[in-house]
């Protein structure tokens, strides 16, 4: 198990590999690389994915004030693998002037580049879920 916390000035991270040998680094760095970019509050990555023997929990969050919650948005999605929900993705975001639509288009691009990470790192084919039908 492997365990940080840094407090870079106003940055608060924690990663913790609690099972699992996949290499999850560049995931989240590529998570947390735009997190500036998109004035981005928090960062949350969760796997939790025993069937593949993966279980890893990442954290960023600026330390610097507090937002008050009604000026955050929040997003949650969850991350297949393999046809599976295998994790999750949590971030909250300042609003500012930049329009939300180009921040959320950003985020998807970004989800689907986690999508394709998590699959290499757990060398299991991110095959979309299926769909129930209606």
């Amino acid at each position: 198990m492997a365990a940080t916390a840094e407090g870079t000035g106003s940055i608060d991270e924690m990663v913790v590999h609690l099972q699992g040998t996949a290499d999850w680094k560049d995931v989240w760095e590529d998570l947390t690389g735009c997190a500036e970019q998109l004035n981005l509050h928090s960062v949350c990555l969760d796997v939790n994915a025993p069937a593949l023997h993966e279980n890893y929990h990442a954290q960023w969050e600026r330390a610097n004030g507090r937002v008050p919650p009604l000026h955050l948005w929040k997003l949650e999605i969850p991350l297949f693998g393999n046809g599976d929900v295998i994790g999750r993705l949590a971030v909250s975001g300042v609003r500012d002037d930049e329009p939300i639509a180009d921040k959320l288009m950003t985020l998807a691009k970004i989800v689907e580049t986690a999508e394709v990470g998590a699959a290499e790192a757990t060398g299991t084919p991110p095959r979309p879920p299926a769909v129930p039908a209606a």
